[in-house]
């Protein structure tokens, strides 16, 4: 770790997973709940326990602070977070009486965006900066909801960033090393 600053903003789940067992193996009652917690501006995340009622109480890119113990209690260590709690659920879900025609259109336009997705995941594309989004338009596609009209053309620079990347790594890839400077 290089540099140490306050995090103010809450985190958003990044992945998550759902067993029925402890850490140490034995079977529980109730499913537990694990994520990988990511913050804004930040790089990597924290693999932490997600206080949720089930698999059906997190999504991909819900925002979550952390539950911690007593100030007394604290020693400074990441065991000071006892868990991570949902801010808000995240974005509602498409609603199910929307017209045959509107859901052929939709339907296509979330092909279009899975790929585009897709594309862009499969790239190699550094995505740092705009990861939360990313993260928060998987989850919508994921769930079959649509992207407002912001998100589409984001989600469409983005691909095109992607194939501009792409692009330039098969060219550097194919650059002879004797077609170079020496240092």
């Amino acid at each position: 770790m290089k540099d140490q600053f306050p995090i103010d903003k809450p985190g958003y789940v990044y992945s998550f997973t759902s067993v029925n067992r402890d850490r140490s193996g034995v079977e529980t009652e109730l499913p537990v709940t694990v994520g990988v917690v990511k913050f804004e501006g930040v790089k990597g995340g924290i693999v932490h326990l997600l206080e949720v009622d089930g698999p059906g109480g997190v999504s991909i890119g819900m925002k979550v602070t952390p539950f911690l113990k007593s100030s007394s209690e604290r020693t400074g260590a990441i065991t000071d977070i006892l868990a991570f709690k949902p801010v808000s659920s995240g974005p509602s879900k498409v609603t199910a009486d929307a017209g045959t025609a509107e859901r052929q259109a939709a339907g296509t336009r979330d092909d279009q965006a899975r790929s585009l997705l897709h594309s862009i995941e499969e790239s190699g594309y550094p995505i740092e900066e705009d990861e939360m989004t990313i993260s928060t338009l998987r989850n919508k596609i994921g769930k079959g909801e649509l992207l407002t009209r912001e998100e589409d053309r984001l989600l469409h620079r983005l691909g095109d960033k992607a194939k501009e990347w792409r692009k330039a790594v098969k060219s550097s890839s194919e650059t002879e090393p004797t077609d170079t400077l020496s240092g």
